[in-house]
């Protein structure tokens, strides 16, 4: 899957992430859990493990949007509809005036697109999109968490050495 981004420097970030995604092999192998030893132990496992699995981390946060949204259609409805209002006034890209209350306002898209957002935030609001966002929120953390205290990243094989052979 190509995606282009217009900023250089979100296509480096981009592209920085996409590389740093570990195989999932890796990343839920059983036989590399187990609880950490003291709690400074502990601690220094949780730390390395978010700076080598960060961006398998904002995977699992992907996913758990995904499935708040899927599983909540009057939330799927409103994402839907406000991102598709969006991308018609992002593509219409011309400045018009609109008409409120038989009043004409000249409003750039970018005014157009705020306004759109305040609307959706409403909208959002309204369908119960506050506990779904609590529900992603506290999922995210339970799980990152788990998994960056209880993974024993010095389980896992070292890839980075080089391979020695030996005639025997």
């Amino acid at each position: 899957m190509s995606i282009t981004l217009p900023n250089v420097q979100l296509r480096e970030l981009f592209g920085q992430w996409k590389k740093n995604i570990r195989p999932v092999k890796d990343f839920v192998n059983k036989s590399r859990y187990d609880f950490p030893t003291s709690y400074d132990n502990g601690i220094k496992r949780f730390v390395a493990n978010i700076d080598y699995f960060y961006s398998n981390y904002l995977l699992v946060v992907i996913f758990f949007i995904a499935v708040a949204i899927l599983t909540t259609p009057a939330l799927l409805f409103v994402v839907l509809s406000s991102l598709s209002l969006s991308l018609f006034l992002f593509k219409k890209n011309t400045d018009r005036n609109v008409k409120i209350i038989s009043h004409n306002i000249a409003l750039n898209t970018t005014q157009q697109l705020r306004i759109v957002a305040v609307v959706s935030f409403v909208f959002f609001w309204l369908v119960g999109g506050t506990a779904a966002l609590s529900w992603v929120v506290c999922m995210s953390v339970l799980f990152i968490t788990a998994h960056a205290i209880a993974f024993n990243k010095e389980k896992m094989p070292q890839h980075d050495q080089p391979v020695i052979l030996t005639e025997v």
